[in-house]
């Protein structure tokens, strides 16, 4: 199994040496993933996905957010059929905050209120970055999810 070898070995260290990765160039310049399940995808699989054909007027908005911790970022998509031109365009969206450490287990609806938005470098067409604030159910602001200090 792939996690018994990697337990046993990693590039030559024991497993709990493995924070000592940043400090070991064997590690660093070695088949980092020849154990990785992942390893066997390839560049030419991921371009047919990215390949297939779509309508013009059919635009992936990721919104993008600060969770609970207030260090990660969280994610999701929405299929919208309109270039939005201000962030005021796109609708505020919702989530399950107790799962973002964001909201206690009731009411914990939060909101995506959108702030800015930049072309996806990572996907071909015309679809977008959404950089949003959340709010708690009642329309305060979560402590941690804020990006106004990213607003130009």
């Amino acid at each position: 199994m792939i996690s018994q070898s990697l337990e046993r070995d990693l590039c030559g260290m024991k497993m709990a040496d493995s924070t000592k990765i940043e400090h070991n160039p064997k590690i660093l310049s070695g088949p980092v993933l020849t154990n990785s399940p992942n390893a066997v995808l390839s560049k030419t699989l991921l371009s047919r996905y990215q390949d297939l054909p779509l309508d013009a007027d059919q635009i992936l908005a990721t919104y993008i957010w600060i969770d609970g911790t207030g260090e990660h970022l969280r994610c999701k998509d929405r299929t919208i059929n309109f270039l939005p031109k201000v962030p005021k365009d796109l609708p505020v969206w919702n989530y399950d905050g107790s799962s973002t450490g964001q909201a206690e287990g009731h009411n914990a609806d939060t909101y995506l209120v959108p702030r800015a938005i930049y072309k996806d470098p990572f996907r071909r067409g015309n679809h977008i970055l959404v950089m949003c604030d959340t709010f708690k159910y009642n329309m305060e602001p979560t402590v941690s999810g804020s990006v106004r200090p990213m607003q130009g």
